[in-house]
């Protein structure tokens, strides 16, 4: 009896998510990778409440993105999409298009977000599509290269999670919960932030799929 209850408390201990394993190894799925497509579940939360819904993100290439956030009974609740130098944005309370070049940043007033990169969305989601060089700086600190920028990336002492921060401090990402894809593997779970913690974006991976077909209505600006 004792046995038995000690298998129902225990939890099994995740899998180690070492960042230089990630970006090597660990993408091995994506060598010949040109596209790719992401789907799962998104929690926006601030000092106001939180809200959540599903997702839908492709990456075409490493400078296209379209980006769909569904509410309940489907209802877009917020679209993005990202061409070379322009980022397109579109939330449910926009009167139009909202158009920004890629030294901007966006604010989603409705999310509590703020001082965002559109261009870093998907760097963000899944950063080892984007960067293929990775810098041992210390046993648990890491430099990252993305678009002749920065980033610096730490991993914990049990390699069970990492984060990096955006090169000007404003935007910290953690990763964990690592899953098995092919012959490598990829954090499932990620959270990002503010360095203040005034707003969270967490974003959970259902599922992936290298190089699927685009649909072209994700791309459509109507």
């Amino acid at each position: 009896m004792v046995l038995l209850t000690l298998s129902c408390v225990l939890t099994p201990q995740e899998k180690p998510l070492n960042p230089k394993l990630l970006f090597t190894v660990g993408s091995s799925f994506l060598n010949d990778a040109t596209s790719l497509a992401l789907k799962g579940h998104i929690e926006f939360s601030d000092n106001h409440g939180s809200q959540s819904g599903g997702f839908e993100m492709f990456l075409a290439g490493r400078d296209s993105l379209s980006f769909l956030i569904e509410g309940p009974l489907g209802a877009d609740v917020f679209r993005m999409i990202v061409l070379d130098t322009t980022a397109y944005l579109l939330s449910s309370h926009d009167e139009g298009w909202v158009t920004l070049g890629r030294l901007e940043r966006a604010s989603v007033a409705e999310y509590g977000i703020d001082n965002i990169s559109p261009f870093e969305t998907g760097f963000f989601a899944f950063p080892q599509f984007y960067s293929g060089t990775i810098s041992e700086n210390g046993e648990h600190d890491f430099t990252l290269e993305y678009n002749s920028n920065e980033y610096r990336c730490y991993s914990q002492i049990d390699n069970s999670r990492f984060s990096i921060y955006s090169p000007d401090n404003q935007i910290v990402i953690h990763y964990n919960n690592r899953h098995e894809f092919g012959d490598g593997f990829y954090p499932a779970k990620i959270e990002v932030s503010s360095p203040d913690g005034n707003w969270k974006i967490r974003l959970t991976i259902d599922s992936i799929r290298v190089n699927p077909r685009m649909p072209a209505k994700v791309w459509q600006r109507e």
